[in-house]
């Protein structure tokens, strides 16, 4: 998902709901900072690249190890077609 598509989907719930939109960005954001201590707990997949779902909401962080580094590369909506964000 690209900066703008996530901008996009915060957009789309604060037209719903603007405490939905809060949640989003605070899971989203919680999921982010998780990352910090808990990045090795899920498995990589063959290119490396490693996952967390977010527990309220249709998306998942996907995310790479780098040596000093976390590199978030894509949130992504579970509807859109699988791998859209490659």
């Amino acid at each position: 998902m690209a900066r703008s598509d996530l901008i996009n989907a915060i957009r789309w719930y604060q037209e719903r709901n603007r405490s939905t939109a809060d949640s989003f960005r605070t899971s989203i954001k919680r999921v982010i900072e998780n990352l910090a201590t808990t990045s090795m707990h899920a498995a990589a997949d063959v290119d490396g690249v490693r996952r967390r779902v977010l527990k309220d909401f249709p998306f998942t962080v996907f995310y790479v190890l780098e040596e000093h580094a976390i590199i978030v590369i894509a949130i992504a909506h579970h509807r859109r077609e699988p791998g859209y964000w490659k």
